[in-house]
């Protein structure tokens, strides 16, 4: 018999296929937020905890501005991002932890 083709094994591996970013990650997903040109925007942290997220991945982006990490300090309440750029965008952005 083959491990690799043992159903509980199957199964295991069809599961593991499945898991999305969310699911390996303690984070959280804000969609479609809309950032002026020069504009720093307050997201509330729905971290588990209070934790403060320490990475950022911007999954998509409409328009041509340049969003990064907000000048204010990101908090157990708070996380913010700003946009650098001279024309508003929308972003949706993963915000997770260790």
């Amino acid at each position: 018999m083959k491990f690799s083709n043992h159903p509980s094994m199957m199964e295991l591996v069809f599961g593991l296929t499945q898991l999305t970013f969310n699911d390996n990650f303690a984070g959280f997903t804000l969609e479609d937020q809309e950032i002026g040109a020069g504009e720093e925007v307050q997201i509330i942290n729905r971290l588990p905890m209070s934790k403060v997220p320490k990475y950022y991945l911007i999954l998509s982006q409409t328009g041509a501005g340049q969003v990064t990490k907000g000048t204010s300090t990101w908090t157990g309440d708070y996380v913010y991002l700003i946009n650098n750029g001279g024309s508003a965008v929308t972003v949706t952005v993963i915000f997770f932890g260790e």
